[in-house]
């Protein structure tokens, strides 16, 4: 049952964040200027995606709590605010407390601005000007004031600090300090309850309730591998687009085959990367995140070419060639025109696949440029023998499929989610980043 405390407190957020979505001027954020900017310019942001993104927001009710953590996060100074409301208890922490409740406390307040933004009605909001005590230009005060549905003016203030750039550390309403206030009933609990139990009763009452989706996954490097930082690009890219949409991920790491029988028993939610011709019928495809080329590759001395299938078909008359391919892949889509020209071996590894290439076991090998690419950079001994062909013979594309058979999960709403959030990634550079980073070839 809410405490008094913790009623006044939702209602002093309600009409703090009935502020925030009304500041919607489309301004560029600075460090060390205007600390005013730094709110209008995420209040901006703010009220575009609640328009935007209303269907989702009502669809999926945990993604109106994630879309605030994401845009609050830069300008709100949770670890401070953590810092003062745990006041004397923060030096007696372990470590480990302090970054459990510093993620329990950034819960109870974004849970409560989640509830709170419910009470927006496009209030009007006058803004004085940004105020330095003492010239001092990292601390600054904003005086705002609102109307309340009776015509009455409510006072609100904001305080700022600046160290890398602006950011937001408490919010006085009608005289009223939040951060004081959290601190107030945090200190009263813990004084009751002692420090370990005041944090674990926090957690009980403020747990992580993201819902969870299980992928799975081969170990396809460096697309996704164990052993690779974020477990690899599609991991990564996957990840951070349910991540935003308020899921947490679980990646489950099984041969091909496994994964499928898995997944048809309801024990997994999808599966991370697929082909769309080698998905079956009870998996709906997200878009595309990424494309994977296939290239030939043969020993260096050999004189194999390839630009089309007619060309192919040319150089291959009264030769006898071995082609080795992956067999958890389904290829004939992409080499059916050519496939009749060489004697197909089907292999269960892609490193086998450059071996018997290099051992003069098989004469080629079709394989994923990427994956080539780091085989080849990998493995000297091997690479010293082996080249690839320049000229690409097909580029699939590479989705995220979701089990139909799951309806807890309804697949449908969240592809659509996942296209959506895909598609604003890209937008904005994050996707872009993770490309770099992962080092893919662009």
């Amino acid at each position: 049952m809410p405490t008094k405390g913790g009623i006044m407190i939702r209602k002093l957020l309600a009409l703090c964040l009935l502020v925030t979505t009304w500041l919607t001027a489309p301004l560029t954020v600075h460090a060390k200027t205007d600390p005013l900017i730094v709110v209008r310019s995420t209040a901006a942001e703010l009220t575009t995606r609640l328009v935007e993104d209303k269907a989702l927001i009502t669809a999926q009710s945990h993604y109106l709590e994630q879309m605030i953590e994401d845009l609050l996060s830069p300008v709100v100074d949770y670890r401070h605010m953590s810092r003062q409301a745990l006041g004397k208890y923060w030096k007696r922490a372990s470590e480990g407390q302090k970054l459990e409740f510093q993620a329990t406390f950034k819960r109870k307040l974004i849970r409560t601005y989640s509830h709170a933004f419910k009470a927006f009605q496009g209030q009007e909001l006058h803004f004085g000007p940004a105020l330095f005590q003492d010239n001092n230009t990292d601390r600054a005060l904003i005086r705002s004031y609102l109307k309340d549905s009776e015509g009455k003016r409510v006072h609100l203030d904001y305080r700022l600090h600046h160290q890398n750039s602006w950011q937001i550390h408490d919010i006085v309403i009608e005289g009223i300090s939040l951060a004081k206030t959290f601190k107030d009933q945090i200190q009263d609990l813990i004084k009751q309850n002692g420090l370990s139990r005041a944090l674990s009763k926090l957690n009980r009452e403020f747990p992580d309730t993201r819902p969870k989706v299980v992928l799975g996954s081969d170990n396809w490097a460096p697309y996704a591998s164990e052993t690779l930082p974020d477990k690899g690009l599609a991991v990564a890219i996957v990840s951070s687009v349910l991540e935003h949409l308020g899921y947490r991920v679980e990646i489950r790491f099984s041969p091909w085959k496994k994964l499928l029988e898995e997944a048809s028993e309801g024990n997994l939610d999808g599966l991370l990367a697929t082909w769309p011709n080698q998905t079956p019928p009870y998996f709906l495809l997200s878009e595309a995140y990424l494309k994977s080329e296939l290239r030939f590759i043969k020993r260096s001395d050999d004189p194999f070419t390839y630009k089309n299938p007619d060309q192919l078909s040319q150089f291959l008359q009264d030769k006898s060639y071995r082609l080795g391919i992956f067999a958890n892949y389904n290829y004939q889509d992409y080499i059916g025109e050519i496939e009749g020209h060489f004697d197909v071996e089907k292999l269960d590894y892609c490193s086998q696949l450059f071996r018997e290439v290099a051992s003069n076991n098989i004469d080629l090998a079709l394989v994923d440029r990427w994956i080539a690419d780091n085989e080849l950079a990998s493995k000297e001994n091997i690479a010293d023998y082996l080249s690839m062909v320049p000229e690409g013979i097909a580029e699939t594309s590479i989705h995220l499929a979701l089990s139909q058979q799951n309806s807890a999960l309804n697949s449908k709403t969240l592809l659509e989610g996942f296209n959506k959030v895909l598609a604003r990634l890209q937008q904005s550079g994050e996707y872009q980043d993770l490309l770099i980073r992962h080092q893919y070839p662009q």
